[in-house]
């Protein structure tokens, strides 16, 4: 399994440094990293701000969201990247959508790289799920 989490805190210039130096030395020579902004509303905004601050570290982000299919997205990436923000929402909209068992099917089976960041770390668990009641 190839994971990279951490939990956010990219304040500096220093710290946005070794974000991108690290995220570069783990997606390695992908073109194409498919983007979950779920854990915030904005998603649209969540990507802007991505691209904006360079968190993109040179590659194109490709927002879940402006996916047609977001499962078949999840089976044509090359890397995911799950972004931060509440948990709760994130694995609320990875469970109802499908998407966690889709994602982790990718990571584990096919084995490509996953990045997450905060709540984005927090769905790597392997037991992460909500419940139907929201």
């Amino acid at each position: 399994m190839r994971a990279l989490l951490g939990s956010g805190g990219i304040r500096t210039e220093e710290r946005l440094r070794l974000y991108v130096e690290e995220t570069q030395r783990h997606f390695g020579d992908v073109s194409t990293v498919l983007f979950i902004p779920w854990a915030l509303d904005d998603h649209d905004g969540y990507l802007y701000k991505m691209r904006e601050r360079g968190l993109d570290a040179g590659y194109e982000l490709v927002g879940i969201h402006e996916c047609d299919d977001p499962i078949q997205a999840i089976k044509n990436a090359e890397a995911i990247s799950v972004g931060g923000g509440n948990t709760f929402r994130l694995t609320w909209e990875l469970q109802r959508s499908g998407a966690m068992q889709a994602i982790r099917n990718r990571v584990l089976d096919d084995g490509i790289p996953y990045m997450g960041v905060s709540a984005g770390s927090n769905v790597a668990c392997p037991t992460m799920q909500t419940t139907n009641d929201m």
